[in-house]
């Protein structure tokens, strides 16, 4: 029968890296496996994955810029600050080389990175991102994903350390989301990269996925069927976790 208790991290660190606090958990052994979380979640977001590569990979759990444990946002928002942010830590840790797996905001850091910076990115796994999104094209969400409809989103709650104000602050930043990478800037990525999308995704349509099919040297599209946004969770967790392991292990 397998273990159900979860795995305690081996380290876990709050340290100040692009001029904010950073906080990072790290579990199992081998190779470093990167695991990034999306806009409003946090790390804990990955908590339930981890047992499932710490066998094969040291993973590493993130909490980025204004979430979780990590500092409140003091400043607008941004995509590409973040990704100063995952990159400075990345050299704290010195790493020259990772895997990754990022989840729409995460995907979307990742995308960055392999764009700025090619060779630190062996291979990675993108979910329900695709480098060009603007929460201003989405009044309606922005209009229901309020401060004032909390109330609506309690489960925000179970992700974060600080409170209402921190809350606060991440959800009215969300009206700051904003990344938009050139072909160019997608044509320098490196990494081998598998791009997993749900066919009914609001947000990120599958033509936007096989764009950045079509521009990425080596990358393959898993587009999951009857899945809205977290195609790699609910029903479809087991396999992607296999799946996933598979890729990352062929490289």
């Amino acid at each position: 029968m397998k273990n159900t208790t979860p795995l305690k991290p081996k380290t876990s660190e709050l340290v100040e890296v692009n001029g904010t606090q950073i906080y990072y958990e790290v579990y199992g052994k081998g190779e470093p496996l990167l695991f990034i979380h999306g806009y409003t979640q946090s790390s804990v977001a990955w908590k339930g994955f981890v047992d499932e590569y710490a066998n094969d990979y040291e993973v590493y759990l993130i909490d980025l810029r204004g979430h979780g444990k990590s500092e409140a946002l003091k400043e607008t928002f941004s995509v590409k600050q973040s990704t100063e942010d995952v990159l400075a830590l990345l050299k704290y840790l010195k790493f020259e080389k990772i895997k990754a797996i990022g989840m729409s905001f995460g995907g979307d850091i990742l995308l960055q990175i392999g764009s700025m910076k090619p060779d630190i990115l062996e291979s990675m796994i993108i979910i329900a991102a695709n480098g060009d999104w603007d929460a201003q094209n989405y009044p309606e969400m922005l209009k229901t994903y309020s401060y004032k409809n909390i109330d609506q989103f309690q489960w925000i709650y179970d992700f974060h350390s600080g409170g209402d104000e921190q809350i606060k602050v991440i959800i009215e930043q969300l009206a700051n989301y904003k990344i938009k990478l050139s072909d160019d800037e997608i044509k320098n990525i490196k990494a081998k990269t598998l791009l997993l999308v749900g066919d009914k995704d609001g947000q990120i349509s599958v033509e936007s996925m096989l764009r950045l099919n079509n521009l990425i040297s080596d990358s393959h599209l898993w587009v999951v069927p009857n899945t809205a946004h977290y195609a790699h969770d609910g029903d479809n967790k087991n396999e992607f976790i296999n799946i996933s392991k598979s890729f990352l292990s062929s490289w």
